[in-house]
């Protein structure tokens, strides 16, 4: 949505927030990230960034963080739309709950 507009969103809380743990922990996320071969940590950050937005690592621990970076240069994803629709599905549905 972001990309089509031209524009970027940091969205914060990617992975705690607004039911980011039910989501990272959801059976569909788990098995996307399980085929990708990926955490549903990195899942997460992955999509927010082929949706067109930039997480916003939040984490204090300089350990964390290194491996947050390190991951997202190391799993460029490739996507397909059924993926994404997928995603979109859980975050929404988690979202009205």
């Amino acid at each position: 949505m972001f990309k089509e507009l031209g524009m970027s969103n940091q969205l914060f809380w990617i992975l705690t927030g607004s039911g980011g743990g039910r989501v990272r922990n959801n059976d569909v996320v788990k098995g996307i990230a399980e085929r990708k071969g990926v955490s549903p940590q990195i899942l997460l950050y992955s999509f927010t960034m082929e949706i067109g937005g930039s997480p916003l690592i939040g984490t204090k621990s300089v350990v964390h963080m290194r491996e947050d970076v390190d991951a997202l240069i190391m799993h460029k994803l490739e996507w397909e739309k059924e993926e994404l629709v997928a995603m979109a599905g859980v975050i929404n549905k988690d979202l009205i709950q």
